[in-house]
């Protein structure tokens, strides 16, 4: 990442339709080390910034924060892993995690497996590798706005490459050493008849349905509003490939591939999301199961367990007067007393022995 910075400045000294330009005091002595006089030239023109303006190597209006970040050819205009300019939380804060106290205590009783298990999903988490949340100063003219920070959205980076195009990092499925192939966010636009180009430059298939005429879901909330269309598959230019990005998690140095796609916004101040498939929420799933009791004759929803995110895993019975059936606690007695239970006990300590040699190998 290259940090344009200043060793001098003017205080009074602001940019035009009053964007901000921030400052990590962290970054400034990068600035003759990893700045040079092409990168300036882009930096400042792609942003519209006047002559006088340009003339100078930077705008410092506050220290402790950060400047727009340069990276991969481009700016990033999004993270998932920082708070966007503006919003409540300072610089550098960062996000305490809550763990529920039934989850706790489920911890502590656990068996050596499950605490392992536990563990290991933070071991694999791509925040492991990421430094603190921290404050991101992104252009706010002639950007597209991006954003995924909803229920089963996952990207993690946005890059603009130009006016007309971006590059974007998908964040890792959790509980996997960097799995992607699932995406879902949304874009907000500036302009009506804007065609872009997107970029997802981290996925992990080598072959892909993208290639043999699928195209990506799309949900626009104007033409939804003025038409009726709702989710539909959409885009052009559509081809999936091999890039030259090199897997972090790769001992082969493999390298990750690229869907890339065209898509015409049609709306000024749309919203619009894209996905791989149809969404399906863990909220969808709750509102599926309360209506689903209306059949509570033949249907009956009991809690399993709750997940490490402290959400409820449910099991579902179906079958003729549901209310007499053995209730499922009777039923889990019974499993942990079968051949079933001690094979499945087996293939648990396998896997957590095979857990233990990769820990070992990433450490």
């Amino acid at each position: 990442m290259n940090a344009i910075a200043s060793e001098s400045f003017d205080s009074s000294f602001s940019v035009q339709d009053s964007d901000t330009f921030y400052l990590n005091q962290e970054l400034t002595e990068n600035f003759t080390k990893e700045s040079n006089s092409e990168e300036l030239s882009m930096y400042f023109k792609d942003f519209g910034l006047n002559n006088s303006l340009a003339r100078s190597d930077v705008l410092v209006e506050k220290s402790n924060s950060l400047l727009f970040r340069y990276e991969g050819g481009g700016v990033i205009v999004y993270d998932s892993h920082a708070h966007k300019s503006g919003e409540i939380y300072e610089a550098g804060s960062q996000q305490t995690r809550v763990i529920p106290t039934s989850i706790q205590r489920e911890i502590e009783t656990a068996s050596e497996n499950d605490k392992s298990q536990y563990k290991k999903l933070s071991f694999l988490s791509p925040k492991k590798f990421l430094s603190s949340e921290y404050t991101l100063v992104a252009p706010t003219k002639n950007v597209l706005i991006f954003d995924s920070k909803f229920e089963s959205g996952n990207l993690g980076k946005a890059i603009k490459l130009s006016e007309n195009e971006y590059n974007l990092y998908l964040d890792f499925d959790f509980n996997t050493s960097g799995h992607t192939q699932w995406f879902y966010f949304s874009v907000k636009t500036y302009m009506p008849r804007h065609k872009v180009t997107l970029n997802i430059v981290n996925l992990l298939k080598y072959d892909s349905l993208y290639n043999d005429g699928m195209k990506p879901l799309v949900y626009s909330k104007k033409l939804c509003e003025l038409t009726g269309i709702d989710w539909h598959r959409a885009g052009e230019n559509i081809s999936y490939y091999r890039n030259n990005i090199t897997r972090n998690d790769s001992a082969k140095k493999e390298c990750y591939f690229s869907l890339s796609f065209s898509y015409e916004f049609l709306y000024e101040d749309d919203t619009v999301f894209f996905a791989h498939c149809f969404p399906y929420t863990y909220t969808d799933l709750q509102n599926f199961l309360t209506k689903s009791q209306e059949n509570s004759d033949i249907l009956r929803v009991d809690t399993l367990c709750q997940t490490l995110a402290g959400n409820n895993c449910y099991i579902l019975t179906i079958t003729s007067s549901a209310n007499t059936y053995t209730p499922w606690e009777f039923e889990y007695e019974k499993l942990t007393r079968s051949a079933a239970w001690r094979k499945i006990q087996r293939n648990r300590n396998v896997k957590f022995r095979q857990s233990k040699s990769e820990e070992r190998e990433w450490a």
